[in-house]
């Protein structure tokens, strides 16, 4: 059994009458990238701390390869420990080369790095990171965004075997923040550990081999991104407004934002849609406040994928399979029920011909044009059951859709 490079055991913080840490054990594995999360408040920037020792544990312990970290003069526990604040701080006005290079400074009081080897290593650091370039450049006048990648710099020249970083990508843009977390990755596939505070649990899900979710100054769950990171946990401690799914191209879960939607008082609204042209008309409903229903769509469908995550009623239909009468009779009722049927631009074939009848049951139909290259109808038949709906029906575009459903809404 892999030996842990860190352990905690039991370890306690408390500021007066407060615990801000609460009998926390956690330990860290070699080659491990763990993010720790949880909401504002939860203590996880307090755990760093005192894992690190900054912060007097009231009780508890921290090993580093079974060592007690506070038994460690302060030029060794630096070969083994490195800290990356989220605190912001001015510094000095040094040049960037020469704060990346502090980096190496207990290693360099202990003779084990030399000058020629300092220089290669802040160089190599740099280049890595693609900051070469502010290599002369006064730390004081940078970004925000740059000064914390110059920081991460000197945490890599340090090079200890076990890194706490304090959300570090929180200043960085989308580029940088994929390119600091890479680069803890590949830190990590050398052997390294990290762990690493985030507020973007995507990118939690995306890099770490583990998370630690903390609440009120306890661990409450550890495991795979994919254990910890589920709707359940979103809503007890997040917020309801939000969507956990699978990305389907990474594999990974993704916590999405939800528009909160105006109170249902709107107009009851059927959208007969296909091969993703009801996305749009969907979401602009929602935020309107109209009661949303989706009609027959194959399982494999985009419409389909959008429906789920939002929460909307759909008829769903095996991919490849006509619409069976079933289906068909289920959308039938949807359809006399709303008040508006909104009929979208998708290819009509024969699996999916059924819903034109759909759209010719509805008291109110409205056509919805995009002005699409793509071939829209594979049989003459199905084309005049088409014409035959355009030429009761209004035809609009997006930007024309809610005032063509309020002038309907109105009469009725």
């Amino acid at each position: 059994m892999t030996t842990p490079v860190l352990v905690a055991h039991n370890l306690s913080y408390d500021v007066k009458q407060a615990r801000l840490l609460n009998q926390v054990s956690l330990s860290l594995l070699a080659g491990e990238l763990v993010g720790v999360i949880g909401p504002n408040g939860a203590g996880k920037t307090t755990l760093l701390k005192a894992l690190l020792g900054y912060l007097p544990a009231t009780e508890g312990t921290v090993h580093i390869h079974d060592r007690l970290l506070l038994s460690m003069p302060p030029e060794e526990r630096a070969g083994f420990i490195s800290y990356l604040s989220q605190e912001a701080s001015e510094g000095f006005p040094f040049a960037v080369f020469d704060i990346v290079a502090l980096g190496a400074y207990a290693a360099r009081a202990q003779g084990l790095c030399s000058q020629v080897e300092l220089q290669k290593r802040v160089t190599a650091v740099l280049v890595a990171l693609d900051i070469g370039h502010l290599a002369s450049r006064i730390f004081t006048e940078l970004s925000g965004g740059e000064k914390q990648l110059v920081q991460f710099a000197r945490l890599l020249v340090q090079d200890a075997d076990v890194m706490l970083l304090d959300e570090p990508t929180a200043n960085l843009d989308l580029g940088h923040e994929y390119e600091l977390m890479h680069a803890l990755r590949q830190q990590c596939e050398q052997g390294k550990s990290a762990l690493v505070t985030l507020h973007n649990l995507n990118i939690a899900a995306e890099f770490c081999d583990r998370v630690i979710l903390v609440d009120q100054g306890r661990i409450v769950d550890d495991g795979t991104p994919d254990q910890v990171i589920t709707q359940e946990m979103i809503q007890r401690l997040y917020t309801e407004h939000a969507l956990v799914v699978m990305n389907a191209h990474t594999g990974n879960m993704n916590v999405l934002p939800k528009t909160r939607v105006a109170s249902a008082l709107g107009a009851k609204v059927h959208i007969i849609g296909g091969a993703g042209s009801a996305i749009r008309v969907s979401k602009l409903l929602r935020r309107a406040g109209c009661l949303v229903t989706g009609g027959i769509a194959h399982r494999d469908d985009s419409d389909v994928a959008y429906w789920e995550a939002a929460g909307i009623a759909y008829i769903e239909t095996p991919t490849f399979d006509s619409i069976s009468d079933d289906s068909f009779q289920m959308g039938l009722s949807w359809v006399a029920s709303a008040d508006v049927t909104v009929l979208c631009d998708f290819p009509i074939g024969t699996a999916n011909a059924k819903n034109l009848a759909l759209a010719s049951s509805s008291k109110n139909v409205i056509v919805m044009t995009t002005h699409s290259e793509q071939e829209r109808f594979f049989q003459p038949a199905v084309q005049t059951e088409y014409d035959a709906i355009v030429s009761r029906s209004p035809m609009v575009e997006i930007d024309q859709l809610l005032s063509a459903i309020n002038a309907i809404t109105k009469n009725q």
